[in-house]
């Protein structure tokens, strides 16, 4: 199976390290290419992964581990999404949206799973969970921080901060 494979694994970061694992996982059994997501997040050296970044003719099916707005679904081609909402709460109506245009959704552990259904995120495919492939042995948590100030709710998260009104 032809697999392009869209994802942040030049991050120095939880993501990132996800990313190369799965890039060995899917390279083992099929033929993969990649295209980095690049952030402004500490990289790391990734010669070995720069193997992957060729070119494809043709591709079966496209896997993108990236931020819900940056979700596309590419015609003639098999689209899964994994799903990484990267706090405790339910995902947004515009990111459930999103990942309904896919044919699959992977999630990373049995809590982003529930956390899917009870957003109602309804694929064609059933949820995934990826976890076991992966050989990880408990997800690594993200680091997330919760605090109130003058009416707002901030959230602190290791890659960014959200301000909620």
């Amino acid at each position: 199976m032809r697999i392009l494979f869209i994802s942040p694994y030049y991050e120095n970061s939880n993501d990132g390290y996800v990313s190369r694992q799965l890039i060995k996982v899917l390279a083992s059994k099929h033929e993969l290419v990649t295209r980095p997501i690049i952030s402004d997040l500490p990289r790391i050296d990734t010669v070995e992964f720069e193997q992957y970044e060729k070119q494809l003719d043709s591709l079966d099916v496209i896997i993108q581990d990236a931020p819900a707005y940056r979700l596309s679904y590419y015609g003639k081609a098999k689209n899964i999404a994994i799903a990484n909402w990267p706090t405790e709460f339910d995902y947004p109506s515009t990111v459930t949206a999103r990942l309904n245009l896919m044919d699959e959704v992977w999630a990373l552990n049995m809590d982003e799973i529930n956390r899917l259904r009870k957003s109602k995120v309804n694929v064609p495919a059933l949820i995934k969970n990826i976890s076991e492939i992966l050989l990880l042995p408990n997800y690594i948590k993200i680091e997330m921080r919760l605090e109130r100030k003058n009416n707002q709710l901030l959230i602190q998260h290791s890659h960014y901060s959200v301000i909620l009104y």
